[in-house]
């Protein structure tokens, strides 16, 4: 590109040198020197921000993928069954180790055309038994939602479906095709949130099962309501010691590092370091913040 714009600098000159005088041309030479410094310049600047013009591309298509679902979701299933369906699934085979089925009330059509709902899962194995609420639960259809079909659930049927993972996503907390899945070789259970993370991406809720084998969804000490668990998507990154929450802003973007409490304290994980960067300047700034945890203020308090 640069090169590009040289060689047509170099031409003008050229052009122009029969019809003014050398003082007037070398006055037309440097003017247009400082013109070409400040194309240079400005084309630098561009290479290094081209990973955030590239992101800005991907989300401009990301919205018009979100256009076409909400397209999608004034279908007339949506207007005509939304409060008239409770669908009945029962998994086929055990999600590690547990019998699952499903009262699942399908009620739109959301981002990539995933039909979503509230459903109430239920767990049993053996004689352990328990359930969760699932505000997003939602099953995959074939290439999105169609525009000109129909889709029609029959109440009095129980389908039985497949819950597939792929043998190489058995070990990640993060799987964006399944509603639910455990995580932690069974000691967390995780609700997949579609489409309700930042940028589209999926949300997560975790939950840390009990030692008999339950999980209790509103706990007061669960860990779906405090950091880093409260900010999981499909952006970060849970690696065994550390859960690091990155956050886009578009020309701004920060990542809080989480480092796992070894001492077996409460909270699990300690936010240890928080780096935020800009790129709107010609170079990425890079700001790093320490946490310290330092005393501000001592007094004292007579006992009544």
């Amino acid at each position: 590109m640069k090169t590009y714009l040289l060689s047509i600098f170099a031409l003008l000159i050229v052009g122009c040198g029969n019809q003014r005088p050398q003082q007037e041309q070398a006055i037309f030479a440097h003017k247009l020197d400082s013109v070409k410094q400040i194309y240079i310049k400005a084309l630098d600047a561009m290479s290094k921000q081209h990973l955030h013009i590239v992101d800005s591309m991907k989300q401009l298509l990301r919205d018009t993928e979100l256009k076409l679902s909400l397209a999608k979701a004034r279908h007339p299933f949506i207007r005509e069954n939304k409060m008239d369906t409770l669908v009945r699934i029962r998994y086929k085979n055990s999600i590690s180790g547990y019998r699952v089925s499903v009262l699942w009330q399908p009620e739109y059509v959301g981002f990539l055309g995933k039909i979503i709902g509230k459903a109430i899962l239920n767990f049993q194995k053996g004689n352990i038994r328990f359930s969760m609420v699932h505000s997003h639960f939602f099953l995959n259809h074939p290439m999105g939602f169609p525009f000109g079909d129909s889709i029609k659930y029959d109440k009095s049927c129980i389908y039985e479906i497949e819950y597939y993972m792929p043998d190489e996503c058995k070990d990640s907390y993060l799987l964006k095709d399944v509603p639910f899945f455990f995580v932690d070789k069974g000691r967390m259970l995780v609700l997949n949130m579609w489409a309700e993370g930042q940028r589209h991406t999926n949300a997560y809720r975790f939950y840390k099962m009990e030692g008999d084998g339950t999980c209790i969804q509103n706990g007061l000490y669960q860990i779906t309501d405090i950091p880093p668990f409260t900010d999981i998507d499909d952006l970060s990154i849970i690696d065994d010691d550390m859960i690091t929450i990155y956050g886009h802003g578009g020309i701004t973007s920060s990542e809080s590092f989480y480092r796992k409490n070894t001492s077996g304290d409460y909270p699990p994980y300690k936010l240890t370091e928080i780096k935020e960067y800009n790129y709107f300047t010609d170079s990425v700034s890079v700001f790093t913040y320490n946490i310290e945890k330092r005393l501000i203020k001592k007094e004292y308090v007579k006992r009544n």
